[in-house]
């Protein structure tokens, strides 16, 4: 499937819900390279579904994790409530959190 190119001015002026998938990470990709330089060397995930995939855990670990705010560093930006996140700072927040939950829970037992 070839994409055609996407006019960010014509995407500022539509509506979120009216926004393909494609549209969406093209404006949030410009908004976030926008306020953070140098953020282009960064693999950001959209939203807890798509940092799960890309972490390779499931949604609800995450929002678990999120619950916590073990995940407030990683989130780059907020869209609505769509968080942004660098997945390598989020990978690392994720493996800090079940370290800690594993040696709280043999602490237990």
């Amino acid at each position: 499937m070839k994409t055609t190119p996407i006019d960010l001015n014509t995407l500022l002026e539509k509506f979120l819900w009216q926004m393909t998938g494609e549209e969406l990470h093209a404006l949030v990709k410009e908004a976030v390279a926008e306020n953070s330089p140098g953020i282009d060397s960064r693999k950001l995930a959209v939203g807890v579904p798509a940092l799960a995939e890309a972490i390779g855990c499931c949604a609800s670990t995450i929002y678990e994790i999120k619950r916590t705010h073990a995940l407030d560093g990683a989130i780059v930006s907020q869209i609505g409530k769509k968080s942004v996140f660098d997945v390598e700072l989020a990978r690392q927040a994720a493996d800090e959190f079940m370290r800690a939950k594993r040696s709280s829970n043999a602490s237990e037992g």
